[in-house]
């Protein structure tokens, strides 16, 4: 039975300072070093190369100012704490909330200096405000370079199974995200089929919305695709026989029907709600419900 209160063997919340430290360490040095290049990338570019002493000298005494103002901004805001591997909308208003406040206070703080030293600011304005901008984008690109930068593996040996998915909506968006982000499942998405003639054209995180309803059996053909998944929630069973027979359809491009494939289910609950259930045709159609 477990306790109301914790063992002496439970986890402190948030671990020590030490371990939190040894694990924001090198994010925060990232930080610093965006923060620093973007200041002086600014002043030499500012100048073409040709900084004039006095603000060479201003700027190696101001640097560590604005640097400890990022800083601590970036820890106030929280930028240490999210897993950034699933960070969302939240997590990037919060950076782009810590660079508009740190970029202000660089720039107050050189103003201030400026008015402490009858009109000499520790640099130009214009070093301080594109720099915080730079300091901005770069500590965004560093938290999400693995969505930036990340390359879609497949299994070895195979390209996996060709995926058509009816339905263009939040549910449509949910199941490609998951298939996009997990590969191993051996699906890959190729197309979208939506009756909203609004979203034709356009793409769902980086897949096309092909055509209408009517269009799949074509678009079968065309893409080669070995499954399809409804992703309409609200789905009747009538629409779900329908998108069936329209799979088993032949397209203009086909002499004869595809013959029907041997059927499979797939079901995990959350509580007591059904997650999905795939039902195969050649190009498998299936009722994916709140999948």
């Amino acid at each position: 039975m477990l306790s109301g209160t914790a063992g002496p063997l439970a986890p402190k919340r948030g671990g020590g300072l030490a371990e939190r430290l040894r694990r924001d360490a090198p994010l925060a040095a990232s930080d610093l070093g965006v923060a620093f290049f973007s200041y002086l990338l600014t002043l030499v570019l500012r100048f073409d190369g040709s900084v004039p002493t006095r603000y060479w000298s201003s700027f190696w005494r101001f640097v560590p100012v604005a640097l400890a103002i990022h800083l601590v901004v970036h820890r106030l805001c929280g930028l240490y704490d999210p897993m950034w591997r699933y960070a969302s909308v939240h997590e990037a208003r919060r950076i782009v909330l810590a660079g508009t406040v740190g970029g202000a206070g660089v720039v107050f703080a050189s103003l201030a200096v400026g008015w402490l030293t009858d009109g000499l600011r520790a640099l130009p304005l214009s070093v301080t405000t594109f720099g915080a901008v730079l300091t901005l984008l770069g500590s965004g690109a560093i938290r999400f370079q693995s969505r930036l930068f990340a390359t879609r593996q497949r299994p070895e040996g195979s390209e996996g199974q060709r995926v058509l998915i009816v339905g263009a909506g939040s549910a449509g968006s949910m199941i490609l995200k998951d298939l996009l982000r997990s590969p191993s499942l051996g699906l890959r998405p190729v197309g979208l089929v939506d009756d909203d003639r609004r979203k034709l054209g356009r793409r769902l995180h980086g897949v096309p919305v092909l055509g209408l309803r009517g269009a799949i059996p074509a678009l079968v053909e065309e893409l080669r695709a070995d499954l399809a998944l409804l992703a309409i929630p609200s789905a009747t069973s009538e629409l779900v026989r329908e998108i069936a027979e329209l799979c088993e359809r032949p397209s203009a491009a086909r002499s004869a029907p595809a013959t029907s494939a041997t059927s499979a289910s797939r079901t995990s609950s959350a509580g007591s709600r059904s997650r999905s259930t795939w039902t195969r045709s050649r190009a498998c159609c299936a009722d994916a419900g709140c999948w």
